[in-house]
């Protein structure tokens, strides 16, 4: 009897031990996380307001040189801002390299499907293709979004400032505006007011602009406000099947052949739904206000675990999700669920 007691209470021990291993794990050192990115490689990025992290089998380093953001190219070459978003640099398999030739504010980066890259600044974008850098300007204020039609107009989202908000921590301004620039030169698309959050052309030819006051459609000649979508969003996304989300105060919303429908399960409130994640198994997160969500066959659920609001998700080569936001930097191992 007395054999079969400690027989029991070990293996509940052992239950015990196993349970509280699992579930959420907070990095207190990394402060307020802006992007978590894995690279090609397996590498893991990690943004902050304090710094650059990178988690590779060497484990972390902090990159000095470097600040907000990360973005891959369609070679494997990473590219960053540098130190308080000033000055650019790439990183590839011959180590880290200054571009010299883009100088002060960087704030944004796009590559066309032909793999012209496009770097934006304060009153300014850089063009790189085969024959080196190029800067475009003419229009005013801080480039948060590019994106270029196939027709060759290309678009601008800005923001009504002189300096990204992160670097001397204040909340970004409310207003902006949306440029267009084609063979007439620089056009201001007045209807657009507040600061650009992103921009998108579906597969059904609709060019979205998403903005902080709400979503915009631009069909053929002129923009027209989406009233379909409620609430201030937060941000917007086209999963590998082609179909868009948008997160806003008011929830999740889906877009397809018959509009934009709301999804009741996921809660938006203040600081609505703010990133959204595609996994390598096609698996799709959302994150915001009230933690992170994922998308099951049968709907969404709930991850939520006291890690506050969440700005950005991934998971890394082994598919744990990493989470971090305003309040810090979260895993979660995935053998809990």
């Amino acid at each position: 009897m007395k054999q079969s007691t400690i027989v029991l209470f070990l293996f509940l021990l052992i239950l015990s031990s196993s349970q509280a291993q699992r579930g959420w794990r907070s990095f207190d050192q990394f402060g307020w996380v802006i992007q978590i990115y894995q690279s090609a490689d397996d590498s893991l990025w990690v943004i902050g307001v304090d710094g650059t992290w990178q988690l590779d089998d060497q484990g972390w380093q902090k990159i000095d040189q470097v600040s907000a953001f990360v973005f891959e190219d369609s070679t494997g070459t990473l590219w960053f801002a540098g130190p308080n978003s000033e000055g650019l640099w790439r990183y590839n398999t011959d180590g880290w390299h200054q571009e010299t030739q883009v100088t002060g504010i960087v704030n944004s980066i796009y590559q066309e499907p032909n793999g012209t890259l496009w770097v934006g600044g304060l009153d300014v974008v850089w063009r790189y293709d085969q024959n080196g850098w190029q800067q475009l300007t003419g229009f005013a204020g801080l480039v948060w979004q590019i994106h270029r039609d196939l027709d060759g107009t290309l678009w601008l989202g800005t923001e009504n400032t002189d300096i990204p908000w992160w670097v001397p921590m204040k909340p970004p301004e409310a207003d902006g505006a949306l440029w267009r620039y084609d063979d007439d030169g620089w056009q201001q698309q007045t209807q657009v007011t507040g600061l650009v959050w992103q921009i998108h052309r579906s597969s059904d030819g609709i060019l979205w602009v998403f903005e902080q006051n709400g979503l915009w459609r631009y069909d053929t000649d002129s923009f027209q406000p989406g009233p379909e979508v409620a609430g201030g969003l937060g941000s917007f996304y086209q999963d590998k099947d082609g179909i868009l989300w948008a997160g806003s105060s008011a929830g999740l919303w889906r877009y397809g052949t018959d509009g934009w429908q709301h999804v009741p399960q996921v809660i938006g409130g203040i600081g609505s739904l703010r990133a959204f994640y595609e996994d390598k198994d096609g698996t799709l997160w959302a994150g915001g206000k009230n933690g992170p969500w994922r998308r099951t066959k049968g709907g969404w659920e709930s991850y939520s675990a006291g890690t506050g609001e969440i700005w950005t998700l991934s998971t890394d080569k082994d598919n744990t999700l990493w989470v971090g936001g305003p309040g810090g930097f979260w895993h979660y191992d995935s053998s809990g669920w």
